[in-house]
């Protein structure tokens, strides 16, 4: 077992620099680290420490990032006008307001009751009940092909970035750990 030495004063902070003001990634920061102090610095090394001090991850975008935004932004200039969207393909499904844990009731969402052995392809599978319970079922509503559960069951079943941020941020909140 590789045991590494612990992290001293100077290697701390020039880990802070390189992940808060120079904005590194983990695997740039553990190169920058290596080449500075001599020592093999690990990009696990780094996401470990920082995690441990508390140091918000910020790095930088994948190089092949930019290239790909400035080859969508020159073709995005050089198309015609974006297409007017498409109404929802589910009716009586309003989008769910940004950052909201919103579900609109659906008026056309017919759950059928389906058990394990009754689901085929294109059933929606969300449970509904106490798998213990003899009424135990599963929805069983139309579903898209490629798509474990309806629209109602979707927007039930799956949580927005914005709620698990905010989850996140009550949670550090509550142990006193920086936000």
């Amino acid at each position: 077992m590789n045991i590494d030495p612990p992290w001293s004063a100077d290697e701390i902070a020039a880990l802070r620099d390189a992940l808060v003001q120079q904005r590194m990634s983990a695997g740039q920061a553990a190169a920058h680290l290596t080449a500075m102090f001599r020592r093999n610095f690990t990009r696990n090394m780094v996401i470990g420490k920082a995690k441990r001090l508390g140091i918000e991850m910020r790095g930088g975008a994948p190089a092949w990032r930019a290239s790909m935004d400035a080859r969508m932004a020159k073709r995005l200039a050089s198309a015609s006008p974006a297409p007017k969207p498409r109404p929802s393909r589910a009716k009586g499904v309003a989008p769910a307001p940004s950052g909201a844990a919103v579900v609109a009731f659906n008026a056309d969402w017919r759950p059928r009751r389906l058990s394990l052995l009754e689901l085929q392809v294109g059933d929606c599978r969300y449970p509904l009940g106490d798998p213990r319970d003899d009424d135990f079922a599963f929805c069983g509503a139309p579903a898209p092909i490629d798509k474990p559960y309806c629209p109602h069951c979707a927007r039930l079943a799956y949580d927005s970035q914005a709620d698990r941020a905010e989850a996140r941020k009550k949670y550090r909140e509550a142990r006193g750990m920086p936000a």
